[in-house]
C-alpha cells in the first residue's frame, strides 16, 4: 500500500463563500441534482463545508461554511479542519439547518475492507482517501471521498440522501454492511487526523446525474406501489392447521417485500422507519422456522413469521378475523 502518493504541497488555498451552482436543466432530475457550470464538466475542484474552529470530539458543531478547494489540496483540509459534505445554516450543524450540498460523497470504513480492498473497488474513479486517527496496519480504517460530476440539490431529504449514498455504493461495488451507516446521514461530520497518510486516485468523476436518475426513479416506483395496493392474499386451507399451511406457501421475504420492506444488504428497511437504519434481520431456528426479527421502534412486532405479518399488515392484528377469511378462502 502506497500512502502519500502525490498531491499539492505546502498550504492549501480555501476560498470560502456561497454555493455557486445552477439548477439543472434535466427536468426529471432537478429536484435532487444541481450541475456546476451549467452541464459544463465539472472543474477539478472540491466543494464541501469545512470550520474554522479548534476541533472538539463530540461537543463540536459550529463554525461551518461552504468553502472551494483544488482537488489536490483536500488532504491538507482534512487534517487540519473537521469538514462535511452538507452546507449549514450559520454553520451550525444540524438536519433542520441544511441549505445545501457539495459534490464530495463521503463514506467511513472502520476495519470492513483493507485499503488496498478499496482502491482496487474504486479502480477507474477519481477519489481521495485518508486515514482516521483509529487506522492501524492491522485494522484499517479510512475514509473515501469521491467528487461526482453534480451536486446534490438543497431539496434532498434525509432519506434521499441515504439513498443516494447506497446506490452509490452498489455503483462501485462494495457492500453496505461494511460501510458506517452514520456517515449516509445529512447531520455527519469528520473529524480531522493530523497525522493521516493519504492516497489520490485517478480516474473518472463519480456519476451523480445518473445515480440522482436511478434514486429517482426508484422513489417514483414506490410510490406507484404504494398508491396501486395489492388485493389481499386469497386462499382456503380446509386442514387442521391453516397458519401451518400459510406458512409453508409463504416466505418471510415474500410477505416483507408485499409490505414494502426493502432489502438492504442482509437486513431489511421498514417503509416506516425515519432513521434510515435497515432494522429487520430474517434467521432460521432450531426448529426449522424462518422469521423476521425486528429492532425498528416504528414497527409493532419484534418477531413474526408469515403468518403474522400477514395478520398485522392485512388484519390490524386481528388473527381470529385472518383465520376466519383463510378458513372461508375470502383472506
Amino acid at each position: 500500500m502506497e500512502w502519500d502518493n502525490y498531491g499539492g504541497g505546502g498550504t492549501p488555498r480555501i476560498r470560502r463563500g456561497e454555493p455557486n451552482c445552477t439548477t439543472s436543466p434535466l427536468e426529471e432530475i432537478e429536484e435532487i441534482i444541481v450541475d456546476f457550470e451549467r452541464g459544463d464538466r465539472m472543474p477539478d475542484l472540491a466543494y464541501l463545508s469545512v470550520s474554522d474552529r479548534e476541533f472538539k470530539p463530540k461537543v463540536y458543531n459550529e463554525g461551518f461554511t461552504y468553502s472551494v478547494t483544488a482537488w489536490r489540496w483536500l488532504h491538507h483540509a482534512t487534517k487540519k479542519h473537521a469538514y462535511s459534505t452538507m452546507v449549514y445554516e450559520n454553520g451550525v450543524r444540524r438536519k433542520e439547518n441544511v441549505i445545501g450540498y457539495g459534490n464530495v460523497l463521503i463514506y467511513d470504513v472502520d476495519g470492513g475492507y483493507r485499503a488496498e480492498e478499496a482502491i482496487e473497488a474504486l479502480k477507474g474513479l477519481q477519489a481521495l482517501i485518508v486515514t482516521t486517527r483509529s487506522h492501524t496496519p492491522q485494522e484499517h480504517r479510512f475514509r473515501i471521498l469521491l467528487p461526482g460530476d453534480a451536486c446534490l440539490s438543497n431539496r434532498v431529504d434525509d432519506r434521499t440522501y441515504r439513498e443516494i449514498m447506497e446506490t452509490a455504493l452498489a455503483y462501485i461495488g462494495l457492500d453496505t454492511e461494511k460501510i458506517d451507516a452514520k456517515c449516509m446521514t445529512t447531520d455527519r461530520q469528520y473529524a480531522p487526523n493530523p497525522a493521516q497518510r493519504h492516497c489520490y486516485l485517478e480516474g473518472a468523476k463519480l456519476p451523480l446525474l445518473e445515480i440522482g436518475r436511478i434514486v429517482l426513479e426508484a422513489q417514483r416506483q414506490q410510490e406507484l406501489k404504494k398508491r396501486a395496493r395489492p388485493p389481499r392474499i386469497r386462499a382456503s386451507y380446509d386442514g387442521p392447521s391453516p397458519i401451518e399451511s400459510f406458512n409453508r406457501d409463504h416466505t418471510i421475504e415474500e410477505l416483507l417485500e408485499r409490505y414494502e420492506y426493502r432489502r438492504v444488504g442482509k437486513r431489511w428497511l421498514s417503509p416506516h422507519s425515519e432513521s434510515g437504519d435497515p432494522g429487520v434481520t430474517v434467521l432460521t431456528g432450531d426448529d426449522g422456522r424462518t422469521r423476521a426479527y425486528s429492532h425498528h421502534d416504528s414497527d409493532t412486532w419484534d418477531l413474526a413469521d408469515p403468518f403474522d405479518l400477514f395478520v398485522i399488515h392485512e388484519y390490524d392484528g386481528d388473527a381470529n378475523r385472518a383465520l376466519e377469511a383463510l378458513k372461508g378462502g375470502a383472506a
